[in-house]
């Protein structure tokens, strides 16, 4: 009897064939696949009974197959127990023959062998594991020394995997060592340590020295990965931006904010990563505005308007404009900092200075400006410069205030008034004063300001001519007065040399003539000469004819 060994179990070398079953030719078995416990070996043997089933065995494992025709099989599978290394026996037995044979199999020891993707790597960054030498299709699970399980991964038939068990490095380990374990359901535990490194975070504007009120973003690097950063400004706990950087902890033209309007300088920007807590500093130095207004004239009339520009304020801000002692117009910037207002009125104070400011409501920016306010330099035309009195008279003016009225005087009498534009000119149709023929100066009063304007022109003469129907008549007789070449519908009194005031009055018709007969001699003249004077109040001319007052 030869004796052979396999899992404690010894089994007998001589096998008695069964009655009446012929035998094959020699039996063969072999194997192939792994060898290392719980892999899976393929087993193939030949010599058995046609169709019979074949117990294949390894241990305390085993399996059934059933031959061929030729009394062959060719795929029996069996999983390799836990055994120690060291030699060992496939064995096959047919059971209706009962032919055996067997196969030799060196049984391997499990050599389980992982590292890390990194030794040493930043917190945040992800961690996975590559390894051999364990068992096949067996779970692992990765878990922090004394933590809960990261991840779980099975390996492939080999025993094998391939940066598998992917888990986050937490930030609370930077800048320390780290162990992780492995735990195989088949190779035990497997303990690892790592470096983990510390957060040296950076940034950069992308300015360091700009004005309130523009657009900055930034660049930086040296945080977690895949982590989030919140922007503040000095000791403010509201994120005024969020970044969120790459698998590097890097970031490029992130988080834009708009630098605020503020006193002090630098804006002290912090950069903070939410998860770690690393913290960049970028104090960004605010520059100074420059702003200047530009005005359209340095020296102009009273009254009149101006142009005025402004810039080097900050974008899109409400600018106050005070002219003088007036109160503010608020006006807007575009987004360059400047603005314009078209049309600003000036003080109507002549020969002052005037000081202009203008100062931003977000950045505090100032400028001011003086100009000369100038004289009133008033002047004015006449349509025609010899003229009747009455006639239509058309005056032009310059130069006065914007806006005000202006009253027209000739002598004592107004002849009537206009307003000025807003370049301080006017046109008044107007009339041609009543005054004794000669030289009459017409004169133009700004009732604001106070401005003069005259022009000189020509009263015409009036060429009248009066005659009576009859020179004669008794007291009670009605008298005919016949006028020519008086001015249009002008009042004529009479007057007698027997007594004071008007014994009557009539008007011209509107060719300056007239024929009047409404006044009688009266019942107590005395019979004699009687001078009558007629006399118009336009025209101021003045005609006496003489009659005789017959007795009764």
């Amino acid at each position: 009897m030869k004796k052979i060994f396999a899992s404690g179990l010894i089994l007998s070398s001589l096998f008695l064939s069964g009655a009446g079953v012929a035998l094959a030719a020699s039996p063969n078995l072999t194997t192939t696949g792994g060898t290392t416990p719980f892999s899976t070996i393929t087993i193939a043997g030949t010599g058995f009974a046609p169709g019979e089933q074949v117990q294949v065995s390894l241990g305390l494992n085993s399996t059934t197959t059933i031959a061929d025709t030729s009394g062959s099989f060719a795929h029996a599978e069996l999983t390799i127990p836990n055994l120690p290394p060291g030699l060992y026996l496939v064995l096959a037995i047919g059971q209706s023959s009962g032919t055996p044979t067997f196969s030799y199999l060196y049984v391997q020891s499990l050599y389980p062998l992982a590292s890390p993707s990194s030794w040493y790597i930043a917190p945040g960054s992800t961690l996975t594991w590559s390894g051999s030498g364990f068992a096949p299709n067996e779970t692992l699970s990765v878990a922090l020394t004394g933590s809960t399980t990261l991840a779980t991964f099975s390996t492939d038939t080999h025993g094998s995997f391939t940066a598998a068990g992917s888990s986050q490095v937490p930030f609370s380990l930077r800048n320390s060592a780290a162990t992780y374990t492995l735990t195989g359901t088949q190779s035990g535990n497997h303990t690892y340590t790592i470096g983990v490194s510390d957060l040296y975070p950076y940034v950069n504007p992308s300015t360091w020295y700009t004005t309130p009120g523009t657009n900055v973003t930034f660049t930086g690097a040296g945080f977690g990965a895949g982590e989030g950063v919140s922007v503040y400004l000095g000791a403010s706990t509201t994120p005024l931006a969020h970044i969120t950087t790459d698998s590097s902890g890097s970031f490029s033209g992130q988080g834009s904010i708009t630098i605020p309007y503020q006193t002090t300088s630098p804006a002290p920007f912090r950069l903070i990563g939410d998860l770690s807590g690393a913290t960049a500093l970028a104090p960004i130095t605010l520059a100074p505005f420059y702003p200047t207004l530009h005005p359209s004239a340095y020296y102009a009339a009273p009254g009149s308007y101006i142009s005025l520009g402004g810039s080097g304020f900050a974008p899109n801000e409400m600018v106050a404009v005070t002219v003088g002692t007036a109160s503010s117009t608020r006006v807007q910037t575009d987004a360059t900092g400047t603005f314009t207002i078209p049309s600003l009125r000036l003080p109507t104070t002549p020969n002052t200075t005037l000081a202009i400011a203008a100062m931003g409501e977000l950045s505090g920016a100032h400028t001011s400006m003086v100009m000369a306010i100038g004289a009133y330099y008033a002047w004015m035309t006449l349509g025609t410069y010899w003229a009747q009195g009455g006639s239509p008279l058309t005056i032009f003016g310059h130069n006065f205030n914007s806006g005000e009225t202006v009253t027209i005087a000739s002598a004592s009498s107004t002849l009537g008034s206009a307003t000025a534009a807003n370049d301080g000119s006017f046109t008044a149709n107007l009339s041609v004063p009543f005054q004794p023929s000669g030289t009459a100066t017409l004169v133009a009063t700004g009732n604001d300001s106070g401005a003069l304007a005259n022009a000189t022109m020509t009263i015409a003469p009036v060429y009248s001519s009066l005659e009576m129907k009859n020179y004669f008549g008794a007291p009670g007789a009605t008298l005919e007065f016949i006028g020519h070449g008086y001015l249009p519908n002008e009042t004529i009194a009479l007057t007698t040399d027997r007594g004071s005031g008007a014994v009557a009055t009539w008007d011209t018709n509107a060719t300056g003539d007239f024929n009047y007969t409404g006044f009688s001699i009266p019942d107590d003249f005395t019979e004699g000469l009687l001078t009558l004077t007629a006399t118009s109040n336009y025209s101021f001319d003045s005609k006496s004819v003489t009659i005789y007052v017959t007795g009764k």
